[in-house]
């Protein structure tokens, strides 16, 4: 059995090893909507920044690729039905890609993915849609800095495609969160209930039965205060 805590950095034993340890830094991040906040996590995020590659994130964008409107029809051959589309989603260089589903002759995906984000006011998303033979439909750019003014941090609606035909649309869902810190902060460790800062997992346990152990823990508690 070990424990678990959410000191700021802790050098955890290895296990089924003759010697090592792993040294980590965890940190409790909540998601606000508040777009206030933004400017407050980008300046506490560049004054923790350590020497590495990668920077710091300060945003999740949670994205909903719906349907699209005006794309060539599908076309049947033998009873087999081929993609109409396929959507690229990227933001700088994180690509993710959606396939398709075709009704009424008009294509939907109903995909979500998400990004994580280093600086939305100075980042876009891209989407790029394609046929199976990987001819160009259309694409749209939208700046994320649209998303920090919008309310509630997010837009969903039609978006006009650049294309050399007319009328082609695509309708999605954006969100945008700030990772701002908990506010059961590190430095508040001692304010924390024990049984929040420390939980003993065991292993081969699973979400539910950690939960139902910790239920138990706190009726037996009760009980022993009663006696």
């Amino acid at each position: 059995m070990m424990f678990i805590s959410f000191n700021p950095l802790q050098w955890i034993q290895l296990e089924n090893a003759e010697s090592g340890q792993l040294h980590i830094k965890l940190e409790r991040l909540q998601l606000l909507s508040d777009p206030t906040k933004l400017e407050e996590v980008l300046k506490e995020n560049e004054q923790t920044q350590t020497e590495r590659r990668t920077q710091m994130s300060s945003a999740v964008l949670y994205t909903f690729i719906e349907k699209a409107r005006g794309l060539p029809v599908v076309q049947v051959q033998k009873g087999k039905l081929n993609p109409l589309a396929v959507v690229k989603v990227a933001i700088q260089d994180s690509v993710q890609e959606t396939g398709s589903k075709v009704k009424n002759g008009e294509v939907e995906w109903k995909r979500r993915f998400q990004f994580l984000l280093r600086n939305p006011l100075t980042e876009e998303l891209k989407l790029m849609l394609h046929d199976e033979r990987q001819k160009p439909l259309g694409c749209v750019a939208v700046p994320l800095s649209q998303l920090v003014d919008a309310a509630d941090m997010t837009i969903e609606d039609w978006l006009p495609l650049e294309s050399t035909e007319e009328n082609r649309d695509i309708r999605v869902k954006l969100q945008l969160r700030i990772l701002a810190p908990h506010p059961y902060s590190v430095k508040e460790e001692n304010q924390i209930p024990e049984e929040i800062t420390r939980v003993p997992l065991f292993h081969g346990e699973t979400k539910a039965q950690i939960s139902k152990r910790k239920s138990w823990a706190k009726v037996r508690k009760l009980f022993a205060k009663k006696k």
